[in-house]
């Protein structure tokens, strides 16, 4: 399914990552994109309209909903790639403070989006990129996937609310190979002295599908997410097979 004519708002977008790779696709689509994260400068993304808004806070919200109604009215569908583990942690040195943030910017940030929604939406789709980290025990990112859990359980909630003018779906892929993951991976081989593609075979080990996901491989799935209305409150799949 194509996405063409439509007001789309892409939260988390960053260079190299989800956000930025369903942007290049969807702007090629006749789409009218409005694009956001915590810190975006005019010259980042030139010609795209954009703004930098932290999604954590209603203030950050609130700022966000006036600027998309003054750009474009309303809005046909969000896109949220707001997230990230922050930092691996024991999880018995996990302290309030970083488990706080850690929910903050992967579900609290979600929340105050799907509320907007309804301000911003008559009808339409919300799309959360959600992780595999959900539904798998990694233990040095407790918070982490105690966060994506929570907004698997919000978006088959919420879903309940919202039909039938808003559907909200989630797409759940496993460990995607972004510029700023490789950039961690590249450094965590420095530091180590484990060759760069070890590190990165590690990754894909436990994928019946043996190859490294990239962030542009997600397109097609997010598409799907927002466009068939034969759907609402489901999490797709995109771990390549993961063996849990």
């Amino acid at each position: 399914m194509i996405i063409e004519n439509k007001n789309i708002l892409i939260t988390g977008v960053a260079l190299g990552g989800i956000g930025e790779a369903i942007m290049n696709k969807l702007i090629k689509q006749n789409n009218q994109v409005l694009i956001t994260s915590l810190k975006m400068s005019g010259d980042r993304f030139p010609g795209i309209k954009s703004f930098s808004s932290d999604c954590t806070t209603e203030k950050g919200i609130d700022r966000l909903n006036e600027w998309a109604k003054t750009e474009c009215g309303s809005i046909d569908i969000i896109i949220n790639a707001i997230g990230g583990s922050l930092a691996s942690k024991n999880p018995l040195e996990i302290n309030p403070a970083f488990f706080d943030r850690v929910i903050k910017v992967n579900l609290t940030s979600a929340i105050l989006l799907t509320q907007m929604a309804t301000k911003v939406m008559t009808t339409g789709a919300i799309v959360h990129i959600v992780s595999s980290s959900a539904y798998e025990a990694s233990l040095d990112k407790l918070s982490y996937g105690v966060a994506k859990a929570g907004l698997v359980y919000y978006i088959r909630s919420m879903a309940q609310v919202l039909a039938p003018q808003i559907r909200i779906n989630g797409v759940s892929p496993t460990y995607v190979f972004t510029d700023r993951h490789n950039r961690e991976l590249k450094k965590k081989s420095e530091k180590t002295g484990v060759p760069f593609e070890d590190l990165s075979s590690q990754r894909i080990t436990k994928q019946l599908l043996q190859y490294p996901l990239l962030p542009e491989d997600l397109n097609e799935m997010i598409e799907f997410a927002a466009m068939t209305p034969l759907m609402t409150g489901k999490i797709l799949d995109a771990s390549l097979g993961r063996i849990f």
